[in-house]
């Protein structure tokens, strides 16, 4: 009957059960509450983080696709300064003259950069719906490649270096200018 009687701490401490037994569910609603709360601001967090999100690709996203084509061509093994040659002298042309500019002139890279127009133009045509004859060549750049290295044998047991550059070439067509 001695160990009945005693319900203070020191009697809880001797048998374990009675005051430990009213602690544990307090403190595991208490770490309920917390959890229930720290997933809601999670939650919320997650939201912002998916506005914020939406808002910067809806900022930095393309005004319009319809009506507009772009293809790249990477790796080609010319290299970028002779290629810049010819976008720059289709850049702000018409389809139609940027081709026949394109057509009849004899450097290498011109072929290059034809290849790439006439992708473009199919792009626009195909996914934009863009009427071909209304297209203009709005902008195009080269940005340099992978550089293949090369050494060429030389008097007296030196080398010296080759350096065979490529480029990756983009063009961007649009109906209007």
């Amino acid at each position: 009957m001695a160990q009945t009687k005693k319900t203070g701490a020191k009697g809880a401490k001797a048998t374990g059960k009675s005051a430990a037994a009213g602690k544990k569910p307090a403190r595991a609603a208490k770490t309920k509450a917390a959890s229930g709360q720290a997933k809601e601001a999670e939650a919320q967090s997650v939201v912002k983080h998916i506005s914020k999100k939406a808002a910067r690709k809806a900022r930095h996203a393309a005004p319009s696709r319809i009506g507009r084509g772009e293809a790249t061509l990477c790796m080609v093994r010319i290299s970028a300064q002779k290629a810049r040659l010819a976008v720059d002298m289709i850049r702000g042309q018409q389809v139609e003259s940027a081709l026949n500019i394109l057509q009849f002139s004899p450097k290498k890279s011109c072929k290059i950069v034809l290849r790439v127009l006439k992708s473009a133009i199919a792009n626009a045509h195909e996914h934009g719906g863009a009427d071909v004859d209304k297209l203009w060549v709005v902008a195009g750049w080269v940005n340099m490649g992978q550089s293949i290295k090369r050494f060429m044998p030389r008097a007296r047991g030196s080398a010296s270096p080759i350096i065979k550059r490529s480029a990756h070439v983009t063009l961007q067509v649009a109906e209007n200018r």
